[in-house]
């Protein structure tokens, strides 16, 4: 490190202390007007959040390189996920295994992330994206693609509704898998213009973590909307002739398809 970079990184440390130290005394201000404990959380997190815009206007960015190695491996990973997950909660469903967290981390996974990233690699268009914009497409596909694969097999019984589903989801990853084999992985740029633009959507997302952490609590009392959305879930799946919340059929069949192939 020559003399001209130990300056910099000396003026970026000294304005680094001056963000941080305008960022606690803004942010001490939530410690005054909210009288609970979360007020804590809110304290730290605008911090960080201050601090963070400041390195975003100042210019700095995150040095991250991948190989291409590296992302062959990488695709090869999340090929060998979207096949072996569904499968292996197949044959977990199959064998009527009681194991509630196991079962349930799996079929969230089946549900907000395989048949999305599946349907992308098959029309080819995660090579146009970023890791983190195929992430958010993966969930919005997957989250669209459960609901309405769960609403054409309806009408099957339910206990045929699962084997079907998480079929489907074997077959898309498959196909999937078999498409990637054929072409040639490319190194592309990805569509950020900063990586350290990801820090700031992980901001958000952290801002609705604690939300939903703080509010869930309260969420299961009859006269939220939490216990009322569920129970028509329930009611999708077990007996579709009395369902009677057309209005968020998407989230229902979305909600009822992760209940049933979670067991």
């Amino acid at each position: 490190m020559n003399q001209i970079e130990k300056a910099e990184l000396i003026s970026l440390l000294k304005s680094l202390l001056v963000a941080i130290l305008v960022a606690a005394i803004f942010s001490s201000l939530t410690l005054w007007l909210i009288d609970s404990w979360i007020k804590y959380i809110f304290f730290i997190y605008e911090t960080l959040l201050i601090v963070l815009v400041f390195l975003i206007v100042r210019g700095l960015d995150i040095k991250c390189s991948i190989k291409l190695g590296a992302c062959i491996s990488q695709r090869f990973f999340i090929n060998f996920i979207i096949i072996s997950v569904p499968l292996t909660l197949l044959l977990v469903y199959a064998s009527h295994i009681q194991s509630e967290l196991f079962k349930n981390s799996l079929a969230l996974l089946c549900t907000s992330f395989v048949p999305g990233y599946a349907l992308l690699s098959i029309i080819e268009a995660d090579k146009y994206l970023s890791m983190l914009e195929t992430l958010v497409l993966s969930y919005v596909l997957s989250y669209i693609y459960t609901a309405l694969a769960y609403l054409a097999i309806l009408p099957l019984d339910a206990t045929a509704r699962p084997y079907v589903l998480l079929s489907s989801y074997v077959i898309l990853g498959a196909i999937a898998t078999l498409k990637q084999r054929k072409k040639l992985t490319l190194i592309h740029e990805a569509s950020f213009c900063k990586k350290i633009d990801v820090l700031a959507l992980l901001m958000a997302l952290g801002f609705y973590v604690i939300s939903f952490m703080t509010t869930y609590p309260l969420g299961i009392l009859p006269v939220t909307d939490m216990p009322e959305h569920y129970a028509s879930s329930v009611v999708l799946g077990r007996t579709p002739e009395l369902y009677l919340g057309p209005v968020y059929l998407l989230a229902h069949l979305y909600v009822s398809a992760f209940l049933y192939i979670s067991g």
